[in-house]
């Protein structure tokens, strides 16, 4: 399978990456070879990062953490999860309802 990767989206995808790789997915981050282990870890903008270090929260916590920390885009993946119970454990659930209604705001240039 190939994959069309535009320049410009280089950070994204780094960012994506991450996420798969910390959340049990980084088989598909290494598919896509985008490893991102290879990042130095530095992103102009505050409002896209994901931590770099997990907090003391529980996974389920960071994973809502971590996409709202991603953006909107994102932000509705972890909506949508949050309402699948037959995807996700019972204990990623709550973590994630939270940003059905409880996310801080964003800058309009990020939407």
């Amino acid at each position: 399978m190939t994959i069309s990767l535009k320049p410009q989206h280089l950070e994204r995808y780094k960012q994506i990456a991450k996420l798969l790789f910390r959340y049990g997915r980084g088989d598909l981050a290494r598919d896509a070879e985008l490893d991102p282990a290879q990042t130095n870890g530095k992103n102009g903008s505050d409002a896209t990062a994901i931590t770099e270090e997990p907090q003391t929260s529980a996974p389920a916590e960071q994973l809502a953490s971590d996409l709202e920390a991603m953006g909107p885009t994102f932000i509705k993946l972890g909506q949508f999860l949050s309402t699948r119970g037959d995807l996700l454990p019972a204990s990623y659930l709550r973590p994630l309802a939270r940003l059905q209604d409880q996310v801080g705001p964003f800058p309009f240039a990020v939407s």
